[in-house]
């Protein structure tokens, strides 16, 4: 990931981080609709767990996030982890280029 990325998430207010996570589970959804199925609709199984648990892992983050009412240690980890998906980077890219700054 770009460090300025990172830099640009841990800046943000908790509210302002549990949104982005929000935000790109929404789009996991998508990308998921994609992935998952092949031309003629069948769903591959293993690509739709796969992007659940993608979904579960950033809703769960963002949910401790807003429990807690701050950032944590594990913010900087997490958004590492997430840098390990390319497919994910250009859209988490945009969403902190966006500003969701609280």
């Amino acid at each position: 990931m770009e460090p300025q990325l990172q830099a640009l998430f841990l800046e943000l207010s908790p509210q302002g981080r549990a949104a982005i996570l929000t935000r790109l589970a929404h789009e996991v959804t998508i990308i998921a609709r994609g992935d998952g199925y092949a031309e003629d609709g069948t769903a591959d199984g293993v690509v739709l767990r796969g992007y659940n648990e993608l979904v579960h892992k950033l809703v769960g983050h963002a949910a401790r996030i807003l429990e807690s009412g701050t950032g944590d240690a594990d913010d900087a980890s997490f958004i590492a982890m997430l840098a390990e998906l390319p497919q994910l980077m250009p859209r988490l890219s945009r969403l902190l280029r966006q500003g969701f700054r609280q």
